[in-house]
């Protein structure tokens, strides 16, 4: 996860995770754990960002993967003060390239058919991080990107009771007390 992403938003089971807390140390941790270690792919989450200095950064990131390291990289669902600048965080991440190897970009723009045709930018302000995960399988699906699913962890189980609850009681409304 890049700099500027709540570990809380990316409920996700990986094999491995690298948190990159500090922008300074980022690429250097980022090239400690590949010297260790070869990856066939890779997962970037990037956070809700408005400014060109963070396009640089995970520029710099990028840079760093070998290139035979295929990477897949996914905006955090995040909470959007000002959704006049979601516009502006679709364009910082459409311009991320990388010079070498393949990278799969996941645009806060993507339009979700399964949610009223609603940008991924929206739904991540309007879901909790557990659907929001849900819906970018189904847009890396959509877009028949070659990745296995991405696999969303169960922490809050009192969470998913609740949901599974809810569910149960729209499929049978006759069993309600």
């Amino acid at each position: 996860m890049a700099p500027g992403v709540s570990e809380n938003a990316v409920p996700l089971a990986f094999t491995e995770k690298l948190i990159l807390k500090g922008a300074q140390s980022a690429e250097e941790m980022l090239l400690k754990q590949f010297n260790k270690k070869r990856y066939s792919r890779m997962i970037m989450v990037i956070p809700f960002a408005t400014d060109n200095g963070y396009v640089d950064q995970w520029s710099r990131l990028i840079h760093v993967v070998p290139g035979s390291t295929k990477i897949l990289l996914i905006p955090a669902p995040n909470s959007v003060d000002d959704f006049s600048l979601a516009g502006a965080f679709i364009s910082l991440v459409a311009s991320v390239k990388r010079s070498r190897g393949e990278l799969d970009v996941i645009s806060p723009g993507d339009r979700v058919m399964a949610h009223k045709n609603q940008r991924l930018v929206d739904l991540g302000d309007q879901m909790n991080p557990f659907d929001y995960w849900h819906v970018v399988n189904n847009v890396i699906r959509g877009r028949n990107l070659v990745w296995q699913p991405l696999k969303v962890s169960v922490v809050d189980m009192g969470q998913t009771r609740r949901r599974s609850e809810l569910r149960q009681r729209r499929q049978y409304p006759h069993r309600e007390k």
